[in-house]
């Protein structure tokens, strides 16, 4: 591999630093990948749990953890690297987090009480329904905004 010269060196880091602010003026953060699967915008890191859930962490400090959407961590990541406020963002993924849970939780109690007590299981199906419903508006909600930053691109 040939040595490349300062002069080529030089620009193209003027080149990749005018790209950034260009970025940056029209709201987003340039995502970096790593080595070890994680994401990096500018000094936040979106890192992946064997639990499923996410993180957004700094060098020295937790940001968020126990994210429950993808789209969610690189939003928050997005909107820290530019200095935005990420409290919406936090509560409509612990929305989501929170229905997810009922929704699990009315599905095997329903499952439970599907052949000795057939009408509690009925209520246990209306009740899992309606946290699917309030499950999928959170997501939908996360999505939007998401895309919102996707179009941005």
């Amino acid at each position: 591999m040939k040595p490349i010269s300062d002069e080529i060196y030089q620009k193209f880091i003027l080149l990749t630093n005018e790209t950034s602010k260009k970025f940056r003026s029209r709201g987003l953060a340039v995502p970096m990948d790593n080595a070890d699967g994680s994401i990096s915008m500018g000094m936040y890191t979106i890192v992946k749990h064997r639990n499923g859930f996410y993180s957004v962490v700094t060098k020295h400090d937790v940001i968020a953890q126990m994210i429950n959407l993808p789209q969610t961590a690189i939003m928050i990541a997005n909107n820290m690297a530019l200095g935005r406020s990420v409290n919406t963002l936090i509560t409509q993924d612990a929305n989501y987090g929170y229905a997810l849970f009922e929704e699990t939780l009315h599905k095997q109690a329903r499952e439970r009480h599907r052949v000795k007590n057939p009408d509690r299981a009925n209520i246990m199906l209306i009740k899992c329904m309606a946290a699917k419903q309030k499950k999928d508006q959170c997501k939908k909600q996360i999505i939007v905004s998401f895309e919102k930053l996707r179009k941005l691109v």
